[in-house]
């Protein structure tokens, strides 16, 4: 059994006031993320203390289905209470130590840009990308890589551009204090594996283990049977440390550090579609299905960056949130459906959380029918991806956890489209008969799109600013996966 998963044991130092008064508080803290729940935490004064303290014992019990005793009169017997509760609370946060193999570090994805070519003046596309890890360690570390594009302006799932089968060879980067290494992928005990047009291919473990918040690297070097004609898969968001050439030398594949630009062109870089592990206590990870404001239009494409979503995961209390984005200007609800995408559905049972930022485009699209009937189609559309998320099982035999978004207010919506809008954010926000495991309220934070200075549909990087304390904030106690199960 892992203790928490956070990876804490409750803090016991009741040595003096002051030593109580902070295990009290850090204690509250710790088990207010892994619980989900707020929890008095003011020890200013001896009676305020102690009416914290009952209330809070009172709450965890009733939390975890289990009896505290609580005992205030005095600081004796309060402190011996608080030492056996927290025994009894760190008994009862205990879970399985975890088995299975789930996406661990950031900045993973399916491709959505343009497919590129290599052109005959060129012979191998050599590319770097930084990640992150989790709030855990993880081992048996593997990278997948799918030929699957998200095509932007329709968010329609495409295996057929590129058309021709492409070499890879990855490795993974570390900085180890001040030693770099470089740890070549096998595929099967081989240098390299072929990645046909929509297939997937999964490395051998890569390295034994990845710590905590560890900041590490993924390298790439992919060839092409027919450089003259044959394409490149490619992402357009920004990473830390991106970089994507093309050359006609070496693959510079084992190298640590930046990639020598010498006697290079410009090519796509590209985000492997997971970095996997077996984390030592249970980690959340989200998939994030996402349009064009999910991408960061008109926000700032950079690692630091890149769309409210990605910018709130990367720091959620001060750690990354693995997360998959299958983001892309145009995407639908409609496209993304069980039928019209089912690519990108096989690596969501790697992560544990859902989130989907979808609903300006189908609502844009619908410019026909009453307020109802266009209504009724955004909760059907809605409906489908949601009871899809809901039937896949993740890393801990649980289902997926669905997040939902308010559409944003839209320049070019007519009365109707926004009366629907409002209606549709209603029904979310209500839980979407069942489906919704938490909503986010955007709209309220990015207000009226007449102040963006933008086209009235993409927020600027100050509205993805505060959408993002949103979403970090409502995220904050799924980074316990136990929550709500």
């Amino acid at each position: 059994m892992a203790k928490t998963t956070l990876n804490f044991s409750l803090p016991l130092n009741t040595l003096g006031s002051s030593n109580f008064k902070a295990s009290f508080r850090k204690a509250m803290t710790i088990i207010e993320v892994e619980r989900g729940i707020t929890l008095p935490k003011d020890t200013t004064g001896h009676l305020v203390f102690q009416r914290s303290f009952r209330v809070a014992m009172n709450a965890i019990a009733a939390n975890l289905g289990i009896t505290i005793p609580v005992a205030t009169f005095g600081y004796v017997a309060m402190r011996r209470s608080f030492v056996r509760a927290m025994f009894l609370i760190d008994a009862a946060m205990e879970v399985p130590t975890p088995t299975n193999m789930q996406l661990v570090a950031n900045f993973t994805g399916i491709s959505n840009g343009a497919a590129a070519a290599m052109t005959a003046t060129y012979t191998g596309n050599p590319g770097r990308l930084g990640h992150k890890m989790g709030r855990v360690g993880a081992r048996n570390i593997r990278i997948r890589d799918d030929a699957v594009r998200i095509v932007s302006g329709s968010g329609t799932e495409n295996i057929s551009a590129p058309a021709n089968n492409t070499t890879f060879e990855r490795a993974l980067e570390r900085l180890v204090e001040t030693t770099r290494t470089t740890t070549r992928a096998l595929y099967a005990g081989a240098n390299s594996a072929v990645l046909a047009p929509g297939g997937s291919i999964l490395s051998d473990i890569v390295v034994p283990r990845l710590e905590a918040d560890e900041n590490f690297w993924t390298r790439f070097y992919r060839t092409v049977p027919d450089p003259a004609n044959d394409q490149l898969l490619a992402m357009d968001n920004a990473g830390p440390d991106q970089q994507g050439f093309r050359t006609a030398g070496a693959s510079q594949l084992l190298n640590t550090g930046s990639l020598n630009a010498s006697g290079t062109g410009g090519g796509p870089s590209h985000f492997p579609t997971g970095i996997y592990g077996i984390p030592d206590v249970p980690l959340a990870a989200v998939t994030l299905v996402g349009d064009s404001i999910a991408n960061r239009q008109n926000g700032t494409n950079t690692a630091a960056t890149g769309g409210a979503w990605a910018q709130a995961l990367n720091n959620v209390d001060g750690h990354a949130v693995p997360f998959c984005r299958q983001t892309v200007g145009g995407n639908t609800m409609n496209a993304q459906s069980s039928a019209n995408a089912p690519k990108q559905k096989q690596v969501w049972g790697y992560t544990t959380d859902v989130m989907i930022a979808l609903g300006t485009n189908d609502l844009g699209s619908l410019n026909s029918g009453t307020q109802a009937e266009r209504l009724a189609s955004m909760q059907a559309r809605f409906t489908e991806l949601a009871t899809t998320a809901r039937s896949i099982i993740g890393p801990y035999g649980n289902r997926l956890r669905v997040h939902a978004f308010s559409v944003l207010r839209r320049s070019s919506f007519d009365a109707t489209q926004e009366a629907v809008r409002v209606a549709f954010n209603a029904w979310l926000a209500a839980g979407a008969g069942g489906l919704v495991d938490k909503y986010y309220d955007l709209a309220t934070v990015a207000g009226d799109p007449a102040t963006w200075a933008t086209d009235g549909t993409h927020p600027p990087q100050a509205v993805h600013d505060a959408m993002a304390l949103v979403i970090a904030e409502g995220f904050r106690p799924f980074v316990n996966p136990y929550y709500l199960f």
